[in-house]
């Protein structure tokens, strides 16, 4: 019968889908919105995108151009040992779990793309404390089912770390220039070569 089914189901498998979306939850808006208390920056992230992004904020979904995930099923739960979401907009990528009486749990990178980045950091130039050594803006989340809703926990700890990391190396670099101008800049590459090590 069919639980005996779902108690011996197992199953490994890759799956690909391209220009749908994940139902039922925004991503990008959750994820955005959640980021605050940036130095020096007011307001959340999603202030400061440009406007011919604004309208993924208001979707309910989550739209991907293409969805790759290596998945494994065993004892009714659905295993994503890795996944990658692509959009013109962001990458998200990750693992976790989820099981057939519907809970969730899921550890991802949330990394905004270099041309997204760009623009906002030209609105906004604090938002660069936040960019990693390859000039993006990677926010590592956690995605949960708490009751019948889906939630986005971004790790504001990692971004604070981050933002002052970048200011050490900034401060810095601009010590090193007033007294030897030019030396700054080997300041700030081995601020970044460490920043790699960490």
């Amino acid at each position: 019968n069919s639980i005996d089914i779902k108690n011996s189901l197992i199953l490994s498998a890759k799956a690909m889908a391209k220009n749908g979306s994940i139902k039922g939850i925004n991503i990008f808006s959750k994820t955005l919105q959640a980021v605050s208390s940036i130095p020096g920056v007011s307001g959340s992230l999603d202030a400061y995108l440009p406007e011919k992004y604004k309208t993924l904020l208001s979707s309910t979904d989550t739209e991907f151009s293409k969805l790759l995930a290596d998945l494994s099923i065993k004892d009714q739960t659905v295993f994503l040992n890795n996944f990658e979401l692509n959009h013109n907009a962001y990458i998200i990528t990750g693992k976790g779990k989820s099981t057939f009486t519907g809970e969730l749990n899921l550890s991802a990178q949330f990394k905004l793309t270099s041309a997204l980045t760009a623009e906002m950091v030209t609105r906004q130039p604090k938002l660069a404390l936040l960019q990693d050594n390859a000039k993006n803006i990677v926010i590592p989340i956690i995605i949960k089912k708490e009751g019948s809703m889906i939630i986005v926990i971004p790790d504001l700890g990692d971004l604070a770390s981050r933002a002052a990391k970048n200011v050490a190396t900034e401060t810095a670099t601009k010590a090193l220039d007033k007294v030897a101008p030019g030396l700054g800049g080997v300041g700030k590459s081995l601020g970044g070569f460490f920043r790699c090590l960490s």
